[in-house]
Protein backbone atom coordinates (compact mmCIF):
# COMPACT_ATOMS: atom_id res chain seq x y z
CA UNK A 1 0.00 0.00 0.00
CA UNK A 2 1.55 3.17 -1.11
CA UNK A 3 1.93 5.68 1.80
CA UNK A 4 1.72 9.46 1.38
CA UNK A 5 3.22 12.38 3.72
CA UNK A 6 1.51 14.58 5.91
CA UNK A 7 2.17 17.28 3.89
CA UNK A 8 0.24 15.78 0.70
CA UNK A 9 -2.55 14.63 3.50
CA UNK A 10 -2.99 18.33 4.07
CA UNK A 11 -2.73 19.78 0.46
CA UNK A 12 -5.72 17.43 -0.30
CA UNK A 13 -7.60 17.74 3.28
CA UNK A 14 -7.37 22.04 2.03
CA UNK A 15 -8.95 21.55 -1.89
CA UNK A 16 -11.91 19.21 -0.21
CA UNK A 17 -12.52 22.17 2.14
CA UNK A 18 -12.16 24.77 -0.48
CA UNK A 19 -14.70 22.60 -3.14
CA UNK A 20 -17.04 22.00 0.06
CA UNK A 21 -16.93 25.55 0.92
CA UNK A 22 -17.96 26.47 -2.95
CA UNK A 23 -20.69 23.72 -3.21
CA UNK A 24 -22.06 25.59 0.10
CA UNK A 25 -21.98 29.19 -1.81
CA UNK A 26 -23.71 27.61 -4.70
CA UNK A 27 -26.27 26.31 -2.89
CA UNK A 28 -26.71 29.74 -0.95
CA UNK A 29 -26.43 32.19 -4.17
CA UNK A 30 -29.78 34.01 -4.42
CA UNK A 31 -32.50 32.84 -6.92
CA UNK A 32 -35.93 34.10 -7.98
CA UNK A 33 -38.30 33.28 -10.80
CA UNK A 34 -40.23 35.19 -13.05
CA UNK A 35 -41.96 34.57 -16.12
CA UNK A 36 -40.48 38.06 -17.55
CA UNK A 37 -38.17 40.72 -16.75
CA UNK A 38 -37.99 44.04 -17.80
CA UNK A 39 -34.55 46.06 -17.89
CA UNK A 40 -34.82 49.73 -17.48
CA UNK A 41 -37.55 51.60 -15.51
CA UNK A 42 -37.99 54.25 -17.61
CA UNK A 43 -40.94 55.08 -20.22
CA UNK A 44 -39.94 52.07 -22.33
CA UNK A 45 -39.86 50.18 -19.44
CA UNK A 46 -42.42 50.97 -17.33
CA UNK A 47 -44.75 50.44 -19.90
CA UNK A 48 -43.86 47.56 -21.15
CA UNK A 49 -44.40 46.40 -17.68
CA UNK A 50 -47.23 47.49 -16.37
CA UNK A 51 -48.52 45.76 -20.25
CA UNK A 52 -47.31 42.84 -19.83
CA UNK A 53 -49.00 42.13 -16.26
CA UNK A 54 -52.35 43.41 -18.27
CA UNK A 55 -51.93 41.07 -20.39
CA UNK A 56 -51.92 38.23 -18.57
CA UNK A 57 -48.15 37.68 -17.43
CA UNK A 58 -47.99 36.29 -14.13
CA UNK A 59 -44.62 37.45 -12.73
CA UNK A 60 -43.29 40.25 -13.90
CA UNK A 61 -40.06 42.08 -12.10
CA UNK A 62 -38.74 45.56 -13.17
CA UNK A 63 -35.32 46.24 -12.60
CA UNK A 64 -33.55 49.77 -12.24
CA UNK A 65 -30.65 50.11 -11.54
CA UNK A 66 -30.98 53.73 -10.20
CA UNK A 67 -32.60 54.89 -6.81
CA UNK A 68 -35.63 55.51 -8.20
CA UNK A 69 -37.78 54.98 -11.85
CA UNK A 70 -37.58 57.59 -14.39
CA UNK A 71 -34.67 58.15 -16.54
CA UNK A 72 -34.47 60.59 -19.49
CA UNK A 73 -37.93 59.86 -19.78
CA UNK A 74 -38.36 61.49 -16.54
CA UNK A 75 -36.90 64.60 -18.08
CA UNK A 76 -39.38 65.18 -21.15
CA UNK A 77 -42.30 67.44 -21.26
CA UNK A 78 -44.28 64.52 -22.03
CA UNK A 79 -45.38 65.66 -25.66
CA UNK A 80 -46.18 62.86 -27.30
CA UNK A 81 -46.76 61.61 -31.08
CA UNK A 82 -49.32 60.22 -32.54
CA UNK A 83 -51.59 60.04 -35.68
CA UNK A 84 -55.33 59.81 -36.12
CA UNK A 85 -55.89 59.85 -32.15
CA UNK A 86 -59.34 60.08 -30.42
CA UNK A 87 -58.02 63.17 -28.90
CA UNK A 88 -57.16 64.63 -32.58
CA UNK A 89 -60.24 64.13 -34.00
CA UNK A 90 -62.26 65.19 -31.52
CA UNK A 91 -60.76 68.40 -31.74
CA UNK A 92 -61.12 68.28 -36.05
CA UNK A 93 -57.31 67.60 -36.33
CA UNK A 94 -56.81 66.09 -39.68
CA UNK A 95 -53.91 63.63 -39.67
CA UNK A 96 -53.21 60.02 -41.78
CA UNK A 97 -51.18 57.38 -40.90
CA UNK A 98 -50.15 56.66 -44.38
CA UNK A 99 -49.27 60.09 -44.51
CA UNK A 100 -46.52 60.33 -41.84
CA UNK A 101 -45.65 56.88 -42.89
CA UNK A 102 -44.41 58.05 -46.39
CA UNK A 103 -43.22 61.48 -44.86
CA UNK A 104 -41.40 60.00 -41.98
CA UNK A 105 -39.62 57.39 -44.72
CA UNK A 106 -38.73 60.24 -47.27
CA UNK A 107 -37.24 62.54 -44.70
CA UNK A 108 -35.02 59.85 -43.58
CA UNK A 109 -34.59 59.35 -47.62
CA UNK A 110 -35.56 55.30 -46.95
CA UNK A 111 -31.87 54.97 -44.88
CA UNK A 112 -31.45 53.57 -41.58
CA UNK A 113 -35.04 53.13 -41.05
CA UNK A 114 -36.91 50.28 -40.91
CA UNK A 115 -40.12 50.16 -43.02
CA UNK A 116 -42.08 47.56 -40.54
CA UNK A 117 -40.71 49.23 -37.51
CA UNK A 118 -41.74 52.60 -38.18
CA UNK A 119 -44.88 51.29 -39.44
CA UNK A 120 -45.89 49.37 -36.02
CA UNK A 121 -44.67 52.63 -34.41
CA UNK A 122 -47.48 54.85 -36.39
CA UNK A 123 -50.02 52.05 -36.50
CA UNK A 124 -50.37 51.84 -32.27
CA UNK A 125 -49.99 55.60 -31.53
CA UNK A 126 -53.39 55.75 -31.65
CA UNK A 127 -54.18 53.09 -29.08
CA UNK A 128 -51.46 54.04 -26.88
CA UNK A 129 -53.01 57.93 -26.49
CA UNK A 130 -56.03 55.96 -25.50
CA UNK A 131 -54.73 53.30 -23.32
CA UNK A 132 -52.86 56.15 -21.97
CA UNK A 133 -56.01 58.09 -21.08
CA UNK A 134 -57.59 55.19 -19.88
CA UNK A 135 -54.85 54.88 -17.23
CA UNK A 136 -55.14 58.32 -15.85
CA UNK A 137 -52.57 60.26 -18.22
CA UNK A 138 -54.49 62.64 -20.33
CA UNK A 139 -53.76 64.08 -23.17
CA UNK A 140 -54.58 67.52 -25.41
CA UNK A 141 -54.31 68.41 -28.60
CA UNK A 142 -54.33 72.81 -27.26
CA UNK A 143 -51.69 74.57 -27.54
CA UNK A 144 -50.23 73.40 -30.86
CA UNK A 145 -50.28 76.85 -32.84
CA UNK A 146 -47.78 78.33 -30.16
CA UNK A 147 -45.29 75.28 -31.75
CA UNK A 148 -44.33 76.79 -34.73
CA UNK A 149 -40.69 75.95 -36.00
CA UNK A 150 -40.66 72.00 -34.31
CA UNK A 151 -41.89 70.33 -37.03
CA UNK A 152 -44.87 68.17 -37.54
CA UNK A 153 -46.99 69.50 -34.53
CA UNK A 154 -50.56 68.61 -35.93
CA UNK A 155 -49.48 65.04 -34.45
CA UNK A 156 -48.29 65.74 -31.41
CA UNK A 157 -50.60 65.64 -28.21
CA UNK A 158 -49.87 68.26 -25.45
CA UNK A 159 -50.25 66.82 -21.51
CA UNK A 160 -53.36 68.02 -19.82
CA UNK A 161 -51.68 68.28 -16.46
CA UNK A 162 -48.65 70.62 -17.11
CA UNK A 163 -48.27 71.63 -13.56
CA UNK A 164 -44.94 71.72 -11.96
CA UNK A 165 -43.17 72.45 -15.24
CA UNK A 166 -43.77 71.19 -18.46
CA UNK A 167 -40.89 68.22 -17.90
CA UNK A 168 -43.52 66.15 -16.27
CA UNK A 169 -43.53 62.58 -17.97
CA UNK A 170 -41.64 61.54 -14.37
CA UNK A 171 -45.31 61.99 -13.00
CA UNK A 172 -46.46 59.88 -15.75
CA UNK A 173 -44.07 57.31 -15.55
CA UNK A 174 -45.19 56.95 -11.48
CA UNK A 175 -48.22 56.48 -12.63
CA UNK A 176 -47.26 53.80 -14.16
CA UNK A 177 -45.44 51.94 -11.93
CA UNK A 178 -48.09 52.21 -9.13
CA UNK A 179 -50.62 50.44 -11.52
CA UNK A 180 -47.84 47.86 -11.97
CA UNK A 181 -46.86 47.23 -8.32
CA UNK A 182 -50.75 47.18 -7.87
CA UNK A 183 -51.53 44.76 -10.30
CA UNK A 184 -48.89 42.36 -8.59
CA UNK A 185 -45.91 43.70 -10.52
CA UNK A 186 -42.02 43.74 -8.31
CA UNK A 187 -39.84 46.61 -8.55
CA UNK A 188 -36.15 45.94 -8.01
CA UNK A 189 -34.65 49.57 -7.14
CA UNK A 190 -30.50 49.33 -7.13
CA UNK A 191 -30.60 46.28 -9.21
CA UNK A 192 -28.12 46.54 -11.86
CA UNK A 193 -28.62 43.45 -15.05
CA UNK A 194 -24.90 41.94 -15.41
CA UNK A 195 -25.48 39.42 -17.77
CA UNK A 196 -28.83 38.18 -20.04
CA UNK A 197 -28.93 34.48 -19.73
CA UNK A 198 -29.73 31.95 -22.51
CA UNK A 199 -30.11 28.22 -22.31
CA UNK A 200 -28.54 25.67 -24.45
CA UNK A 201 -31.27 25.91 -27.47
CA UNK A 202 -30.93 29.80 -27.55
CA UNK A 203 -34.02 30.74 -25.74
CA UNK A 204 -33.80 33.59 -23.34
CA UNK A 205 -33.59 31.83 -19.33
CA UNK A 206 -33.32 34.61 -17.33
CA UNK A 207 -30.75 37.98 -16.03
CA UNK A 208 -27.97 37.82 -13.35
CA UNK A 209 -28.40 40.94 -11.47
CA UNK A 210 -26.53 42.97 -8.59
CA UNK A 211 -27.28 44.79 -5.85
CA UNK A 212 -25.45 48.10 -4.68
CA UNK A 213 -23.74 46.17 -2.32
CA UNK A 214 -22.82 43.75 -5.09
CA UNK A 215 -24.86 40.79 -4.15
CA UNK A 216 -25.91 39.09 -7.35
CA UNK A 217 -29.25 37.24 -7.86
CA UNK A 218 -30.47 34.91 -10.71
CA UNK A 219 -33.53 36.14 -11.83
CA UNK A 220 -34.57 32.88 -13.89
CA UNK A 221 -37.75 34.05 -16.65
CA UNK A 222 -38.69 32.65 -19.78
CA UNK A 223 -38.73 36.29 -21.25
CA UNK A 224 -36.51 39.63 -21.07
CA UNK A 225 -37.29 42.95 -22.18
CA UNK A 226 -34.33 45.54 -22.45
CA UNK A 227 -35.53 49.21 -22.23
CA UNK A 228 -32.38 50.30 -20.60
CA UNK A 229 -32.38 53.82 -22.58
CA UNK A 230 -29.71 55.53 -24.41
CA UNK A 231 -26.17 56.33 -23.71
CA UNK A 232 -25.89 59.99 -23.18
CA UNK A 233 -24.11 59.62 -20.10
CA UNK A 234 -21.22 57.99 -21.58
CA UNK A 235 -18.77 60.06 -23.75
CA UNK A 236 -16.97 57.51 -25.49
CA UNK A 237 -19.95 55.63 -26.90
CA UNK A 238 -21.32 59.56 -28.23
CA UNK A 239 -17.48 60.13 -29.78
CA UNK A 240 -17.62 56.62 -31.10
CA UNK A 241 -21.30 56.93 -32.92
CA UNK A 242 -21.36 60.52 -33.52
CA UNK A 243 -18.10 61.83 -34.12
CA UNK A 244 -18.94 64.63 -36.56
CA UNK A 245 -21.35 66.17 -33.85
CA UNK A 246 -20.29 65.54 -30.55
CA UNK A 247 -18.14 67.40 -28.28
CA UNK A 248 -18.81 67.07 -24.63
CA UNK A 249 -18.13 71.21 -24.26
CA UNK A 250 -20.45 72.45 -26.68
CA UNK A 251 -24.11 70.59 -25.73
CA UNK A 252 -26.49 71.23 -23.31
CA UNK A 253 -28.58 68.86 -21.70
CA UNK A 254 -31.45 67.63 -19.21
CA UNK A 255 -30.72 63.88 -20.58
CA UNK A 256 -29.37 61.90 -17.38
CA UNK A 257 -25.76 60.57 -17.27
CA UNK A 258 -26.13 57.61 -15.97
CA UNK A 259 -27.44 55.76 -18.81
CA UNK A 260 -23.95 54.58 -19.97
CA UNK A 261 -25.26 52.02 -22.93
CA UNK A 262 -24.95 49.32 -20.17
CA UNK A 263 -27.86 47.60 -22.14
CA UNK A 264 -25.53 47.52 -25.12
CA UNK A 265 -23.45 45.25 -23.99
CA UNK A 266 -25.88 43.06 -22.25
CA UNK A 267 -27.56 42.77 -25.93
CA UNK A 268 -24.31 42.12 -27.55
CA UNK A 269 -22.85 39.43 -25.11
CA UNK A 270 -26.48 38.22 -25.33
CA UNK A 271 -26.60 37.61 -28.89
CA UNK A 272 -27.87 40.89 -30.58
CA UNK A 273 -26.98 42.27 -33.35
CA UNK A 274 -25.97 45.71 -33.50
CA UNK A 275 -26.39 48.82 -36.23
CA UNK A 276 -23.32 50.58 -36.73
CA UNK A 277 -25.20 53.88 -36.86
CA UNK A 278 -27.09 55.19 -34.30
CA UNK A 279 -29.17 58.49 -33.96
CA UNK A 280 -28.36 61.46 -31.76
CA UNK A 281 -31.88 63.44 -30.79
CA UNK A 282 -30.43 67.01 -31.03
CA UNK A 283 -33.00 70.03 -30.60
CA UNK A 284 -32.24 73.33 -31.99
CA UNK A 285 -29.93 75.50 -30.53
CA UNK A 286 -30.57 76.45 -27.08
CA UNK A 287 -29.41 79.38 -24.80
CA UNK A 288 -27.79 77.85 -21.89
CA UNK A 289 -26.57 78.64 -18.87
CA UNK A 290 -23.82 76.54 -16.76
CA UNK A 291 -24.29 73.93 -19.67
CA UNK A 292 -28.17 73.84 -18.73
CA UNK A 293 -30.80 74.62 -21.24
CA UNK A 294 -32.17 78.07 -19.97
CA UNK A 295 -35.72 77.35 -21.36
CA UNK A 296 -35.33 80.63 -23.67
CA UNK A 297 -33.71 78.72 -26.68
CA UNK A 298 -35.02 81.36 -29.62
CA UNK A 299 -36.54 83.86 -27.92
CA UNK A 300 -35.36 86.67 -30.41
CA UNK A 301 -34.66 84.34 -33.21
CA UNK A 302 -36.85 85.66 -36.13
CA UNK A 303 -35.52 89.10 -35.12
CA UNK A 304 -31.88 89.30 -34.52
CA UNK A 305 -28.63 87.41 -36.41
CA UNK A 306 -26.46 84.46 -34.87
CA UNK A 307 -22.81 84.61 -35.74
CA UNK A 308 -20.16 82.11 -34.89
CA UNK A 309 -17.13 82.94 -32.73
CA UNK A 310 -15.46 84.24 -35.60
CA UNK A 311 -17.62 86.84 -36.07
CA UNK A 312 -19.38 85.64 -38.88
CA UNK A 313 -23.26 84.94 -39.89
CA UNK A 314 -24.04 81.42 -41.08
CA UNK A 315 -27.90 80.99 -41.11
CA UNK A 316 -31.42 82.46 -41.29
CA UNK A 317 -32.11 82.87 -38.21
CA UNK A 318 -36.08 81.73 -38.89
CA UNK A 319 -34.54 78.19 -39.70
CA UNK A 320 -35.37 75.31 -36.52
CA UNK A 321 -34.86 71.97 -35.86
CA UNK A 322 -32.51 70.08 -37.51
CA UNK A 323 -31.31 72.44 -39.97
CA UNK A 324 -30.15 74.54 -36.98
CA UNK A 325 -28.30 72.48 -35.45
CA UNK A 326 -26.66 71.03 -38.19
CA UNK A 327 -25.47 74.00 -39.12
CA UNK A 328 -24.28 75.39 -35.37
CA UNK A 329 -22.22 71.79 -34.91
CA UNK A 330 -20.30 72.79 -38.03
CA UNK A 331 -18.98 75.93 -36.40
CA UNK A 332 -16.04 76.45 -34.66
CA UNK A 333 -15.84 75.32 -31.04
CA UNK A 334 -19.77 73.93 -32.08
CA UNK A 335 -21.18 77.36 -30.59
CA UNK A 336 -22.32 80.37 -31.17
CA UNK A 337 -23.48 84.07 -30.49
CA UNK A 338 -27.18 85.43 -30.75
CA UNK A 339 -27.12 88.94 -31.15
CA UNK A 340 -30.02 91.63 -30.67
CA UNK A 341 -30.32 94.90 -29.47
CA UNK A 342 -32.30 96.60 -26.66
CA UNK A 343 -35.22 97.15 -28.62
CA UNK A 344 -35.28 93.42 -29.68
CA UNK A 345 -35.11 92.36 -25.98
CA UNK A 346 -37.78 94.62 -25.25
CA UNK A 347 -39.88 92.89 -27.95
CA UNK A 348 -39.27 89.75 -26.37
CA UNK A 349 -40.08 90.71 -23.01
CA UNK A 350 -43.55 91.85 -23.75
CA UNK A 351 -44.28 88.43 -26.00
CA UNK A 352 -42.87 86.56 -22.95
CA UNK A 353 -45.49 88.58 -20.69
CA UNK A 354 -48.24 87.82 -23.01
CA UNK A 355 -48.18 84.51 -22.91
CA UNK A 356 -48.03 84.34 -19.28
CA UNK A 357 -44.53 84.21 -18.67
CA UNK A 358 -44.21 87.19 -16.18
CA UNK A 359 -40.23 87.86 -16.26
CA UNK A 360 -37.55 90.93 -16.87
CA UNK A 361 -35.80 89.81 -19.77
CA UNK A 362 -33.77 92.70 -19.50
CA UNK A 363 -33.01 92.32 -15.93
CA UNK A 364 -32.66 88.58 -16.26
CA UNK A 365 -29.28 89.25 -18.82
CA UNK A 366 -27.90 91.72 -17.05
CA UNK A 367 -27.26 89.65 -14.16
CA UNK A 368 -25.98 86.96 -16.21
CA UNK A 369 -23.93 90.01 -17.84
CA UNK A 370 -22.20 90.17 -14.42
CA UNK A 371 -20.93 86.89 -14.19
CA UNK A 372 -19.86 87.15 -17.63
CA UNK A 373 -19.53 83.42 -19.20
CA UNK A 374 -23.11 83.55 -20.96
CA UNK A 375 -24.23 86.86 -21.86
CA UNK A 376 -22.14 90.44 -23.01
CA UNK A 377 -24.15 94.08 -22.48
CA UNK A 378 -22.12 96.76 -24.28
CA UNK A 379 -23.14 99.60 -26.42
CA UNK A 380 -19.73 98.80 -28.56
CA UNK A 381 -20.13 95.68 -30.57
CA UNK A 382 -15.88 96.03 -30.57
CA UNK A 383 -16.73 95.12 -27.00
CA UNK A 384 -18.64 92.62 -27.72
CA UNK A 385 -16.50 91.07 -30.14
CA UNK A 386 -13.43 90.73 -28.13
CA UNK A 387 -15.68 89.44 -25.58
CA UNK A 388 -16.55 86.38 -27.99
CA UNK A 389 -12.69 86.64 -29.12
CA UNK A 390 -13.24 87.73 -32.53
CA UNK A 391 -12.03 90.08 -34.96
CA UNK A 392 -13.78 93.44 -34.45
CA UNK A 393 -13.34 94.27 -38.07
CA UNK A 394 -15.32 91.06 -38.45
CA UNK A 395 -18.45 91.76 -36.87
CA UNK A 396 -18.67 95.22 -36.98
CA UNK A 397 -19.09 93.97 -40.80
CA UNK A 398 -22.03 91.20 -39.99
CA UNK A 399 -23.60 93.58 -38.50
CA UNK A 400 -23.70 96.15 -40.97
CA UNK A 401 -24.18 94.13 -43.70
CA UNK A 402 -27.25 92.57 -42.11
CA UNK A 403 -28.61 96.11 -41.13
CA UNK A 404 -28.20 97.01 -44.89
CA UNK A 405 -30.70 93.70 -45.54
CA UNK A 406 -32.50 94.89 -43.16
CA UNK A 407 -33.23 98.84 -44.56
CA UNK A 408 -33.58 97.48 -47.78
CA UNK A 409 -36.29 94.85 -47.15
CA UNK A 410 -34.08 91.70 -48.79
CA UNK A 411 -31.54 89.08 -47.04
CA UNK A 412 -29.24 88.58 -50.09
CA UNK A 413 -27.44 85.55 -48.42
CA UNK A 414 -29.89 83.59 -46.43
CA UNK A 415 -33.36 85.21 -47.79
CA UNK A 416 -34.75 85.23 -44.66
CA UNK A 417 -38.35 86.51 -44.58
CA UNK A 418 -38.50 90.30 -45.17
CA UNK A 419 -41.11 90.39 -42.38
CA UNK A 420 -38.58 89.03 -39.62
CA UNK A 421 -36.28 91.54 -40.92
CA UNK A 422 -35.26 93.61 -38.26
CA UNK A 423 -31.93 96.10 -38.09
CA UNK A 424 -29.99 95.96 -34.36
CA UNK A 425 -29.52 99.91 -34.00
CA UNK A 426 -30.33 100.59 -30.61
CA UNK A 427 -27.48 100.35 -27.64
CA UNK A 428 -27.26 98.36 -25.41
CA UNK A 429 -26.57 95.59 -27.80
CA UNK A 430 -26.60 91.36 -26.07
CA UNK A 431 -24.53 89.01 -27.19
CA UNK A 432 -25.94 85.38 -25.82
CA UNK A 433 -24.12 82.16 -26.38
CA UNK A 434 -25.66 79.67 -27.75
CA UNK A 435 -25.00 75.81 -28.13
CA UNK A 436 -26.86 72.54 -29.39
CA UNK A 437 -29.04 70.63 -26.72
CA UNK A 438 -28.71 66.77 -27.08
CA UNK A 439 -32.31 64.99 -25.78
CA UNK A 440 -31.00 61.53 -25.85
CA UNK A 441 -29.37 59.37 -28.51
CA UNK A 442 -31.09 55.73 -30.14
CA UNK A 443 -29.93 52.88 -30.87
CA UNK A 444 -28.08 50.40 -32.09
CA UNK A 445 -29.89 47.05 -30.90
CA UNK A 446 -31.33 45.53 -33.57
CA UNK A 447 -35.01 44.73 -33.85
CA UNK A 448 -38.15 44.09 -35.57
CA UNK A 449 -41.77 45.03 -35.91
CA UNK A 450 -42.58 42.89 -32.92
CA UNK A 451 -40.05 44.27 -30.92
CA UNK A 452 -38.42 41.18 -31.12
CA UNK A 453 -34.24 41.77 -30.50
CA UNK A 454 -32.22 40.17 -33.50
CA UNK A 455 -29.63 38.62 -33.68
CA UNK A 456 -26.37 38.96 -36.28
CA UNK A 457 -27.71 37.37 -39.03
CA UNK A 458 -31.17 39.09 -39.06
CA UNK A 459 -33.10 36.14 -36.58
CA UNK A 460 -35.13 36.81 -33.63
CA UNK A 461 -34.10 35.70 -30.17
CA UNK A 462 -36.61 33.65 -28.89
CA UNK A 463 -37.86 35.32 -25.84
CA UNK A 464 -35.86 38.71 -26.02
CA UNK A 465 -37.79 41.74 -26.66
CA UNK A 466 -36.78 45.86 -26.31
CA UNK A 467 -38.26 48.82 -26.25
CA UNK A 468 -37.45 52.86 -26.52
CA UNK A 469 -33.83 54.14 -26.78
CA UNK A 470 -31.72 51.50 -27.20
CA UNK A 471 -33.51 50.37 -30.35
CA UNK A 472 -32.34 51.13 -33.93
CA UNK A 473 -34.27 51.51 -36.97
CA UNK A 474 -36.78 53.80 -36.06
CA UNK A 475 -34.72 57.27 -36.84
CA UNK A 476 -32.43 58.13 -39.42
CA UNK A 477 -29.56 60.29 -39.43
CA UNK A 478 -31.25 63.08 -37.49
CA UNK A 479 -34.59 63.31 -35.11
CA UNK A 480 -38.17 63.59 -36.67
CA UNK A 481 -41.70 64.08 -35.84
CA UNK A 482 -41.70 66.42 -32.67
CA UNK A 483 -42.65 64.16 -29.84
CA UNK A 484 -41.25 61.36 -31.80
CA UNK A 485 -38.93 59.73 -29.26
CA UNK A 486 -41.36 59.89 -26.40
CA UNK A 487 -43.94 58.27 -28.56
CA UNK A 488 -41.52 55.57 -29.78
CA UNK A 489 -40.24 54.97 -26.35
CA UNK A 490 -44.02 54.08 -24.56
CA UNK A 491 -45.60 52.41 -28.30
CA UNK A 492 -42.62 50.03 -28.55
CA UNK A 493 -42.70 49.08 -24.51
CA UNK A 494 -46.49 48.74 -25.41
CA UNK A 495 -45.81 46.69 -28.29
CA UNK A 496 -42.76 44.59 -26.45
CA UNK A 497 -44.77 44.09 -23.27
CA UNK A 498 -47.28 42.52 -25.36
CA UNK A 499 -45.24 40.16 -27.28
CA UNK A 500 -43.28 39.18 -24.30
CA UNK A 501 -46.84 38.23 -22.17
CA UNK A 502 -48.06 36.13 -25.73
CA UNK A 503 -44.19 34.36 -25.66
CA UNK A 504 -44.76 33.17 -22.12
CA UNK A 505 -48.15 32.21 -22.64
CA UNK A 506 -47.24 30.22 -24.98
CA UNK A 507 -49.47 31.03 -27.52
Amino acid sequence: MKRYSNATYFIVLAFCLIISIGFQGCSRAKTLEADIVVIGGGGAGATAALTAVQNGAKKVILLEKESELGGTSATAGGFIWGAETHIQKAAGVNTNKDEAFNEHMEFNHYDRVDPKVVRAFIDRTAEVVKWLEENGIGYTVEGMGGMGGMGQVKYTQFPVDMTGGTHNFGRTIKKLADKFTAAGGQILLNTKAEKILRDSDGKISGVMVADKNGEKTQINAKSVILASGGFTGSNELLSKYFPNYWDSNAYATLAVKTNTGDGIKLAEEAGAGLNDYATLIREPATTYFGGVESGYSRISASGNIWVNKLGKRFQNETWSGNASVNLLVKQPNKIGFSLFDDESVQSVSNRLRSQGQEMDLKEFYKSEDKKGNYVKISDSWDDIARWMGADPGVLKSTVEEYNSFCKKGHDDIYGKDPAFLSALLTPPFYAVKIGPLMIDTYGPVRINEHMEVLDKKDSSIPGFFAGGAICGQIQGNDYHFFGGALGFAVTSGRIAGENAAKYVSGK
